[in-house]
């Protein structure tokens, strides 16, 4: 299918045949690379249809290429913590392309990290919707089309699949466990967390942990949605059931942003702050890692000594604001 962008201009009566030529291949398709070739093929195609006025045809060929990122996607499946490796380089160009074509040279973890912000949130359902519903106002698919997709489909908490959403590292959650015995509760769950944090019990997105119909109590492990609406709510739904008796021992993860409201009611309530060093290791399913930002780790309970004992290996601890 692929051939460069001026050619197609050239002829443009081969647009049609192209695209169906590409929908084939992609079908097709056996590595990503393949899935690249027709990717980038439709891309060439969009752009003539674009300079020849063929706003339709522009529009199919976006669908193309949006189908071949999450068909990329889909081959890729989420890794665990850490870095992903990158793939292996391409064959030697000669072995893959024909005269005159263009191919990206290789699929790196970044490269599929952005394709995957735009596609892993939406399921199959979502993700026809938004194709179809651009496809009738006569816009191009885009990864802008599918993250506006997203935002208006996402629930009161926000999900693993939010680009915002990061989960917690094994050693994070030792120290919760050295230092109150286990965790009762994790209000602010998902699945993909589940195995790690070992709690009793859990609230997720579904059940939103965050709504007062919702028990709280005993020993809670607590690291909010990081929007901060939803952050606030919950530090300030953690400080009522303290304060309400209802919560034994608690330990909060968060970002340490000292501008922000929620860090501000926590510094002054907690008993004991952690400063984490260094990258926490938060991460996400999909091999993500996000960019380089400190963290606070909160205490509350009668089991201090403990958890300055623990948490030291994470950074320095401090007794909080107000606190003798």
């Amino acid at each position: 299918m692929a051939e460069p962008t001026a050619e197609i201009v050239a002829a443009p009566s081969k647009l049609p045949s192209l695209l169906d030529a590409g929908q084939r291949a992609l079908a097709e398709a056996a590595d990503d690379f393949d899935r690249l070739r027709v990717r980038d093929s439709a891309r060439a195609v969009q752009a003539a249809a674009l300079i020849l006025d063929r706003r339709s045809i522009a529009v199919a060929a976006s669908v193309l290429v949006a189908d071949a990122e999450r068909a990329i996607v889909a081959a890729n499946p989420p890794r665990p913590p850490g870095r992903p490796p990158k793939l292996a380089p391409p064959p030697p160009a000669a072995e893959i392309v024909a005269p005159g074509e263009t191919i990206s040279p290789a699929i790196d973890s970044k490269a599929i990290s952005k394709m995957r912000t735009a596609h892993a949130p939406l399921d199959d359902d979502a993700y026809a919707n938004a194709k179809a519903q651009a496809v009738e106002e006569g816009e191009l698919v885009t990864r802008a089309t599918l993250r506006r997709a997203q935002r208006a489909r996402k629930p009161s908490l926000a999900t693993a699949e939010d680009p915002g959403e990061w989960y917690t590292p094994e050693r994070i959650i030792e120290v919760c466990h050295d230092t109150m015995g286990a965790i009762d509760l994790d209000p602010c769950s998902h699945p993909h967390a589940m195995a790690t944090v070992r709690a009793h019990a859990a609230y997720t997105a579904v059940d939103d942990g965050l709504d007062a119909a919702n028990e709280w109590a005993g020993r809670v492990f607590l690291s909010p949605p990081r929007r901060r609406p939803l952050m606030l709510r919950a530090v300030d739904r953690l400080l009522q059931e303290r304060k309400a008796g209802h919560v034994t021992q608690a330990i909060l993860l968060m970002p340490a942003r000292t501008e922000s409201l929620p860090v501000q009611r926590v510094m002054t309530d907690a008993a004991l702050v952690c400063c984490v060093a260094g990258n926490a290791g938060v991460w996400r399913p999909d091999g993500d890692t996000p960019r380089p930002q400190g963290y606070l780790l909160a205490y509350w309970g009668d089991s201090e000594p403990h958890f300055a004992a623990a948490a030291s290996e994470l950074g320095v601890v401090m007794r909080a604001a107000g606190r003798e």
